[in-house]
């Protein structure tokens, strides 16, 4: 989080109809998303001269979600996303999971569809053949996210 706010400090904040914000200031770009603030996704777009309204395209949200449970031999990167992508487009992970210095759980930032009702658990298979169960969580605290 302190690089968005590094990133935000740059720029100029104007409040749009008490849900907005709008920022001006720069060429500096934001770099890849989602961004989150606080747990909740923000969305960032490039002004464009003939903006009349801010309609966005809510069909998709990145959130985050704490998978556990999972069989040593696919706690890696790899194998974590195989299990994420059960749900949707893996993003990227904290990193505690990352790096791999937690093992109890991992946590992942998955943009899903919007309609979509999230599992309590993800079937997997594993190289023997056998099936084991993801518990998944979305009630994350955003405080602790790394």
């Amino acid at each position: 989080m302190p690089l968005l706010l590094n990133l935000l400090a740059r720029f100029h904040t104007l409040e749009l109809f008490k849900r907005w914000l709008m920022f001006s200031g720069g060429n500096q770009g934001f770099g890849v998303g989602p961004w989150h603030i606080q747990n909740k996704p923000i969305i960032i777009q490039k002004w464009d001269p003939g903006l009349r309204t801010l309609e966005f395209n809510m069909a998709k949200l990145p959130i985050w979600v704490q998978l556990s449970h999972i069989p040593l031999e696919l706690f890696a990167q790899r194998g974590i996303s195989y299990i994420a992508s059960a749900l949707g487009n893996p993003f990227y992970m904290d990193r505690f999971t990352a790096s791999q210095q937690r093992l109890a759980f991992a946590k992942v930032c998955v943009e899903i569809d919007a309609k979509m009702e999230i599992p309590k658990m993800i079937d997997v298979a594993l190289r023997d053949g056998t099936i084991d169960q993801i518990y998944v969580d979305i009630s994350l605290d955003a405080s602790k996210m790394q």
